[in-house]
C-alpha cells in the first residue's frame, strides 16, 4: 500500500477522504507542535491554536488556508500544492525550540497578542510560563529542557 500524498488532506477514519490511501500507515510522527504551510507564492500561514482559520490569496490566483493550530490539520486543496512545514513532537530538540511558540500579551498584559518562539522567550518569561500557567506537560519539558539548555551555555 502506498502512502497518502494528497498534502495532508483531510483524515477520515484513519484514510485520506482525498484519495482513499491508508493515512500516515506505520509513520509515527508524535504529537503535531506547528501547523504550518508555505504558499507557492512564498507566504507563510501558521495556525496557533484550534479554530484559528488563516486565508492568503496566492499570486497563481488560489486561495490557501490552514486551521486547527495543534489541536488538528484542516487545510485547503488547490491545484499548485503547498509545502507542508508542519513539525511534530519527534523532531530534534533544536527543531522543537524553534517551533513551540506561546502567545503573549507582554509583559503587563496591555499588548496585542503575539506569538513568541521558545528559543525567543526570555529565560524570566518561561520561568513565569512554568511557575504561573497551566500546560501540556510535553510543552513543560521542552521549556525546562529550554531552561537546561541555557544554563548550560
Amino acid at each position: 500500500m502506498q502512502q497518502c500524498n494528497c498534502y495532508n488532506s483531510y483524515k477520515y477514519r484513519d484514510e485520506c477522504v482525498i484519495c482513499g490511501q491508508p493515512w500516515d500507515q506505520g509513520i509515527e510522527k508524535g504529537d503535531l507542535i506547528l501547523n504550518r504551510i508555505k504558499t507557492p507564492d512564498g507566504t507563510i500561514l501558521t495556525s496557533y491554536s484550534q479554530h484559528d482559520y488563516k486565508t492568503h490569496d496566492d499570486n497563481n490566483g488560489e486561495t490557501y488556508m490552514v486551521d486547527g493550530g495543534t489541536a488538528y490539520v484542516r487545510r485547503s486543496i488547490n491545484i499548485e500544492p503547498y509545502q507542508s512545514l508542519d513539525v511534530y513532537s519527534t523532531a530534534p530538540f533544536d527543531v522543537l525550540r524553534e517551533a513551540y511558540y506561546w502567545g503573549t500579551y507582554g509583559i503587563n498584559g496591555d499588548q496585542p497578542l503575539s506569538y513568541v518562539s521558545l528559543a525567543d522567550m526570555d529565560t524570566d518569561h518561561i520561568k513565569a510560563v512554568l511557575r504561573t500557567q497551566s500546560i501540556k506537560s510535553d510543552r513543560k519539558l521542552v521549556m525546562e529542557k529550554e531552561l537546561v539548555l541555557r544554563e548550560d551555555q
